[in-house]
């Protein structure tokens, strides 16, 4: 019997002050003194046993310029519509593989509303854990099918791109951890003479 999980967010945002790097320039678009943005989106989560799930989100935003430049437009790069969806495999021996869709709607790319094309593009990541979970290696490949799309007008959006990480959790398992005076700690207050 599959296991469904769902959630229903909603955000509003009033933003003050705002300026929006360009994405791959030094450029900014500023003089956004105030403007508001909401959104709301729709998850769903199903675990169909055996190590899969699928998981989708589907959401939509709004946003305005209320004061500055760019006023009664949309704020910049923030997409009417997203959407993302993909498969889970997790083996009982801690490896990991996500395979996602993800949807990027129509947007603004300048303080007139002109629009950014929609796009999709797909990633991929494999992760594994040691059995004492104290290291965590991945690689992740986002825009795995190397989409060509723009962040921004004549800025194109980076191809495929390749990621490894390890992480490393630190413990601090009060047993394993003795003072350097030799002691250890009974949870009685000990006086040393000195």
């Amino acid at each position: 019997m599959p296991h469904v999980f769902t959630a229903l967010e909603y955000q509003r945002q009033t933003l003050q002050g705002l300026n929006i790097l360009r994405i791959i320039t030094v450029n900014l678009i500023e003089d956004i003194d105030a403007a508001r943005s909401e959104w709301l989106a729709a998850t769903v989560n199903v675990w169909l046993g055996h190590g899969i799930g699928v998981f989708g989100t589907i959401g939509g935003a709004t946003s305005e310029v209320f004061k500055g430049r760019g006023q009664g437009e949309p704020v910049s790069y923030i997409p009417d519509r997203f959407a993302r969806a993909g498969v889970k495999f997790v083996h009982p021996s801690r490896l990991r593989f996500t395979l996602t869709l993800n949807y990027i709607g129509e947007r603004s790319g300048s303080y007139e509303n002109d629009r950014l094309d929609a796009c999709w593009t797909t990633d991929a990541a494999i992760t594994w854990e040691t059995p004492d979970r104290q290291f965590h290696f991945g690689v992740t490949a986002l825009n795995l099918l190397d989409k060509d799309y723009e962040f921004g007008f004549y800025i194109p959006a980076s191809g495929r791109t390749i990621a490894a990480t390890i992480k490393a959790r630190l413990r601090t398992d009060r047993r394993s951890i003795e003072p350097a005076n030799g002691l250890r700690n009974s949870g009685e207050v000990q006086r040393i003479a000195v």
